[in-house]
């Protein structure tokens, strides 16, 4: 994977700083698309504070529930067919809010 600019410790120490905080080991799910998320783990799910990695090198870091980016995060949000827009505030359900 390709190291982008918004990666590594910087900003998981911003993610600390905003209230989010690490709990346990983290552990590891291979999806099929090649994607893979690094993070705590309930009932088979991204659940708590991970990271979501996608082929492409696009990349989710924050809180999840039940699978999907919930809470306090930062990723890569789709803002046309071709384009990304770095996103760091709230996340409900997959989905960023606000700007």
């Amino acid at each position: 994977l390709k190291k982008r600019r918004f990666e590594g410790k910087e900003n998981e120490r911003t993610l600390l700083k905003e209230g989010i905080e690490r709990k346990s080991t983290p552990e590891l799910i291979f999806y099929k698309d090649g994607s893979r998320y690094e993070g705590t783990i309930k009932n088979g799910y991204a659940h708590g504070f991970g990271r979501l990695i996608f082929p492409n090198g696009i990349f989710y870091l924050g809180e999840f529930q039940e699978g999907k980016p919930h809470g306090k995060g930062m990723g890569f949000v789709k803002t046309g067919k071709y384009h990304e827009e770095f996103h760091i505030g709230n996340w409900v359900k997959g989905y960023s809010i606000g700007k």
